[in-house]
């Protein structure tokens, strides 16, 4: 009876596993923009510290509100997007990731998962990374993370200078749409009835 519940219990969090890696793979390969992959790893790098303190003991979660090592909470109901932020390889308060209700579900499912062991944590965490480096292959910032848990001087620059990057070229569109919605108010009535004449006039000058 033992081994029938164990194997069947292997096989559930097997099965909890490879969707989570199916989730990750297509998720990180659908996203385009540059910061918002940065943000997807650095959530998912947070993700993975949170279930590690929570097989290690040192954390401990209870319904969707996880207490870490430290004493502070995180409710992930309500405060999932910003998980990478605080336990991430970065804090930066640009990113932030708003997961998709699935994402977040299977999460939560494995957060709350009792009993999961260091042997399967350490599975999970090498086929999760493995998802990442060998199928997904854009996750610089992942990898540069792995070894201290956090990004160093010069990954830091580099990632400012992207998140600078997509600032400046949101500052042009929104300056391009101010311009062209200025141009348009300038426009007056009679210069609107003038352009009026004129199409018509080539419309029946084509007839």
């Amino acid at each position: 009876m033992c081994i029938v519940l164990y194997i069947e219990r292997e096989l559930y969090y097997r099965l909890m596993m490879n969707e989570l890696k199916e989730a990750v793979s297509n998720t990180l390969n659908s996203i385009g923009d540059s910061v918002e992959k940065v943000a997807f790893q650095n959530h998912l790098y947070g993700c993975v510290v949170i279930l590690e303190q929570i097989v290690e003991g040192r954390g401990d979660i209870s319904g969707t509100v996880f207490t870490d090592d430290e004493g502070d909470i995180v409710d992930m109901n309500g405060e999932f997007d910003s998980v990478g932020i605080c336990y991430g390889f970065s804090g930066n308060d640009r990113l932030g990731y708003r997961a998709s209700d699935d994402y977040k579900e299977k999460w939560i499912r494995i957060f709350t998962e009792k009993g999961i062991n260091m042997k399967e944590l350490d599975e999970f965490e090498d086929a999760i990374f493995r998802e990442l480096v060998e199928k997904c292959k854009d996750v610089p910032y992942f990898e540069a993370s792995l070894a201290t848990g956090e990004l160093n001087n010069e990954w830091n620059e580099k990632l400012n200078g992207l998140i600078h990057e997509k600032l400046q070229r949101r500052a042009r569109v929104v300056y391009g749409k101010t311009r062209r919605a200025r141009a348009k108010r300038n426009i007056t009535p009679i210069h609107k009835r003038t352009g009026a004449r004129k199409t018509r006039r080539k419309f029946r000058n084509t007839m």
